[in-house]
């Protein structure tokens, strides 16, 4: 990607090809660090989707989404053999793919590549010898070894976001600049959970400047944690893995959450949709009882104390609503017709392997529910879509046996965020739509596809905030889908708490995947 069009970042670009320490801080393609007396290659590289993920300004992001791998690995094979023509015969390459079937598929593409760190994709890559956090299972062997373009090894390692497990590489190489595969020790090599026990395993002396790092970290942190907002009895369940293939309850809670804002501004507001993508996290305490080894044996349960910071069990804070709503995007409401409802809808559910691979635009919903079937075609999917008032009796019945019902014509309203309404995920809403009300307001809000979106609604203005802010939060912007969510928590969950646990995916409501065995369509009852 280049950077030299975005005016916030164009001044960070640096050379391709130094010593690490001399880019301080600055934006390259590849650097160049020295282990041992011998300098080693690192090239970064992220997903092509970047665009339709995250809002990117003006970064141009190369090659396009739908170039395809071949013309990934084109992009990074030129700067590789940048640095294998200036001598350097190591070369890792640090990936953020999203999902770690393009990582493996660059192992076999690339040439003088040794190792790839994988991101994105959460995946947990671990050997017999690592010790997991309770309910983890690892899904590969740490490192993966695969077979680069001309048949030497390329060592590949992943392990899960957040901070939650610590991966080491020590690997061997030849006088050729090869990786040894038979030298890495399982046993000093794999994934570390950095748990309590973990730390314990792994301490040592404090470095100074670190302990002064932490110290001022536990500060702003503990501000953010005394901060709290509503009470829940169970855990929320937010992991990629969930949240993504599934109805959960923590979807169903902010999508919830952003319905009731939104109706305090216009209480017409029907549906609430969000792509589970944008859940970055969970809200509990995973705990391995004594003993137990099966991941079936988990216990699931809501937030523990913090005497600390004043934190009851179950109290939801500041810092898990941040954690959990990274992005904190706008809230918007659009007025669509239903036929447009549907195609929105059949869209979130219209890639290979719903209900398995782990995309984001996968959906979390209020206000409505809906049956597919995952067999069905793209696009031809749902088969039962109803409109529900809050006690979940049918309102509206849009969709009856795959075809839908009545005027296509009819008019809802929905809200969702802003970066959806632009298009993001490849959503396909209306833009620019007329009667679009973007409650944060609309200056400033890029597009995934062509950088920025001026005056969504069309009107020849840029509207300022618009809406009605029921002032139990002030820690996020009003209008944003974190002060939602707080809000919605203090307003009904201060003082008797969430109490509605995860249920099976068979057992889901809102969103009824009929490949489950067993799954009857219950959405028009």
């Amino acid at each position: 990607m280049t950077f030299s069009d975005d005016h916030e970042l164009a001044h960070l670009v640096a050379p391709d090809g130094q010593e690490a320490l001399l880019v301080g801080g600055g934006l390259a393609r590849s650097a160049l660090v020295t282990v041992g007396g011998e300098q080693v290659g690192i090239v970064g590289a992220t997903t092509p989707a970047l665009a339709r993920l995250a809002k990117t300004g003006g970064i141009n992001v190369m090659p396009g989404a739908d170039a395809g791998v071949d013309a990934l690995a084109d992009i990074i094979q030129r700067e590789v053999d940048a640095l294998t023509g200036r001598g350097i015969n190591k070369v890792i390459l640090l990936a953020h793919m999203q999902q770690i079937a393009i990582e493996k598929e660059l192992a076999t593409r690339l040439s003088d590549v040794d190792i790839i760190v994988a991101g994105g994709s959460n995946t947990i890559l671990a050997d017999a010898t690592d010790r997991l956090r309770p309910g983890d299972e690892s899904t590969g062997a740490y490192p993966l070894l695969l077979e680069s373009a001309v048949d030497e090894p390329v060592l590949l390692v992943n392990s899960d976001g957040d901070y939650r497990y610590l991966g080491r590489l020590v690997v061997d190489f030849d006088r050729e600049g090869v990786a040894l595969p038979e030298s890495v020790d399982p046993y000093v090599s794999g994934a570390f959970a950095t748990d309590r026990q973990g730390g314990q395993e792994f301490a040592g002396r404090p470095i100074p400047e670190v302990s002064r790092i932490v110290a001022s970290l536990r500060r702003v942190l503990g501000g953010r944690e005394s901060n709290l907002f509503g009470n829940t009895s169970v855990y929320l369940a937010g992991a990629r893995r969930d949240v993504r293939t599934q109805e959960t309850n923590l979807g169903n809670l902010t999508a919830d959450a952003n319905l009731w804002a939104a109706r305090q501004f216009d209480p017409e507001v029907a549906v609430s949709l969000k792509n589970g993508g944008g859940i970055r996290d969970s809200i509990g305490l995973l705990v391995q009882p004594p003993g137990a080894t099966d991941p079936s044996d988990v216990l699931f349960q809501p937030p523990p104390a913090n005497p600390e910071t004043g934190r009851r069990e179950g109290d939801i804070s500041q810092f898990d609503l941040e954690g959990v709503l990274r992005f904190n995007n706008g809230l918007v409401i659009l007025p669509l017709t239903v036929q447009q409802l549907v195609e929105v809808i059949e869209h979130t559910i219209g890639f290979d392997k719903v209900g398995h691979a782990t995309v984001g635009r996968f959906p979390q919903v209020g206000g409505t529910r809906f049956s597919f079937d995952p067999t069905a075609p793209s696009g031809e999917r749902i088969r039962s879509l109803a409109i529900v008032d809050y006690r979940g009796a049918v309102i509206d019945r849009v969709v009856e046996l795959g075809a839908l019902t009545g005027d296509p014509g009819r008019r809802i309203k929905m809200v969702t965020l802003d970066f959806l309404a632009n298009r993001g995920d490849d959503y396909p809403f209306p833009l620019p739509n007329s009667g679009r009300i973007d409650l944060s307001g609309e200056q400033g809000q890029p597009n995934p596809h062509d950088h920025a979106v001026e005056d969504p609604n069309g009107n020849g203005i840029l509207d300022g905030p618009d809406l009605t802010d029921p002032g139990l939060a002030d820690f996020a912007s009003p209008g944003t889908e974190q002060d939602a969510l707080a809000e919605y928590l203090a307003f009904f969950h201060g003082e008797s708490p969430f109490g509605l646990a995860e249920t099976p995916s068979l057992e889901d409501r809102r969103i009824q995947n009929l490949g489950i065995p067993g799954k009857q369509d219950s959405v028009l009852e």
